[in-house]
């Protein structure tokens, strides 16, 4: 998805609930218990993203300054409303948009 400043887009994403049994990789203790996305070729990001509107069945936080993470142990639609922030390469402005998340939660393997 190419963002601009000012603008407000939607994101579909499809997530398996983290009660759901998952393959655990050789090199993890644990199994994972939720899902994340990163925010790449935007521009230099001066401040994590904000999280604007909260989801209802799970929860979000930002990782790092391009990351967010979400999980849920139940199944249904949610939604998740965060604010990015970066600067513009060519000019050093800063710049802000406002992704919706459509989250899908499930228990079947994606």
């Amino acid at each position: 998805m190419r963002i601009y400043d000012g603008g407000e887009f939607q994101e579909n994403w499809e997530v398996v609930n983290s009660s759901a049994r998952r393959v655990q990789l050789p090199a993890q203790t644990n199994p994972t218990t939720g899902c994340s996305i990163r925010w790449r070729s935007v521009g230099a990001f001066y401040r994590p993203p904000e999280i604007i509107e909260a989801p209802r069945l799970g929860s979000a936080r930002a990782v790092r300054n391009y990351q967010i993470f979400y999980q849920s142990a139940r199944n249904g639609q949610d939604r998740l409303t965060t604010r990015v922030h970066w600067t513009s390469g060519s000019s050093g402005k800063p710049m802000s948009a406002i992704v919706h998340y459509n989250i899908t939660v499930t228990d079947r393997p994606l």
